[in-house]
């Protein structure tokens, strides 16, 4: 019989080891250090990407509000204008046929109006007004795109409403286009602040690329809209249908002066989305930037009138 010579041992130098512990730490250190570089860079792309994604809506939006103007001679549309008003107002923006979660085709005459004269809110704000340059479409208008889809799958009268109050851009319609609310349409109010105290005709503008028409907004923590939001959509929605300036009237409601935090009613720094440090805007040549928080809170950015950043108009009356 053949003998199988013998195998010679193998010696420590060949032998399969494991990783040391200097080893092991080495690389982890190295793993680390990558992922430090790599999580931010991957943040930096997101938050890029995103903001890319505002200007792009904030561009399309401010094309169709100028498109808008340009078939009236300049003149620009309402903010918000409800209550008693000359019907013939309403007709020059009037709102576009849209399709419901039903799938059924509302037309003008979904939106109520109340006997002609009383607009209702749904009607009073821009978004449906404004979609009649957008296709007919009202998605543009969201910056979270999971708010639109949540409100179609809704009744249509609460998806006509809740699209009209949850854009995810705010109009600058206290002194761009009027709002009712704020004597945009108070005779009285003219004759105190001047006829072109709020922008009615592109015309008039004097620095429209300074001049904020639309800008990235929310409705966080303010309460009594988040009741509302949940009563009628089930959860509180982003996104707001207005923005209102940091001053307005000597004496009159202001911002708060720090900066917003997650935990800052919005209503007090004027419905604006500052996230992130910056909020987006459009402005009245088309054009979009984002604007950190003394950028924003420039009343040169929001008023044709204003003259220097801490502008506001006369107290009514003195």
């Amino acid at each position: 019989m053949t003998r199988r010579p013998d195998v010679p041992a193998r010696s420590g130098r060949g032998a399969a080891r494991g990783f040391t512990l200097v080893e092991a730490l080495v690389v982890v250190s190295i793993i680390g250090l990558l992922m430090g570089i790599v999580i931010p860079s991957i943040g930096y792309a997101r938050r890029s990407a995103g903001r890319a994604r505002e200007l792009a809506g904030l561009h399309q939006m401010t094309a169709a509000y100028l498109t808008a103007a340009a078939e009236r001679d300049g003149e620009v549309m309402p903010g918000f204008i409800t209550g008693p008003i000359p019907s013939a107002f309403s007709l020059r923006f009037p709102p576009p046929a849209a399709t419901g979660p039903s799938g059924r085709t509302l037309g003008a005459d979904s939106f109520p109006t109340g006997g002609g004269i009383q607009a209702s809110a749904a009607i009073a704000r821009y978004p449906w007004r404004l979609a009649s340059y957008l296709s007919g479409s009202v998605e543009a208008l969201f910056r979270d795109k999971q708010a639109y889809t949540d409100l179609r799958e809704l009744q249509d009268d609460l998806f006509l409403y809740g699209v009209s109050e949850h854009p995810g851009f705010g109009l600058n319609q206290r002194f761009v286009g009027g709002d009712y609310q704020d004597y945009g349409f108070d005779p009285q109010a003219r004759g105190y602040w001047g006829k072109d105290w709020v922008v009615r005709n592109l015309a008039t503008v004097r620095k429209p690329a300074s001049l904020i028409v639309f800008a990235a907004s929310s409705a966080r923590n303010v309460a009594s809209i988040g009741r509302s939001d949940t009563q009628f959509y089930g959860r509180p929605m982003p996104g707001y249908f207005k923005v209102q300036s940091p001053k307005f009237y000597a004496g009159g409601p202001e911002w708060t002066a720090a900066p917003p935090t997650a935990l800052t009613d919005a209503s007090k720094t004027g419905y604006i989305d500052a996230e992130g440090g910056a909020t987006a805007v459009g402005t009245l040549d088309g054009g979009g930037a984002h604007l950190d928080w003394a950028e924003i809170n420039d009343m040169r950015r929001w008023s044709n009138q204003a003259d220097k950043a801490a502008w506001a108009l006369p107290t009514p009356g003195r």
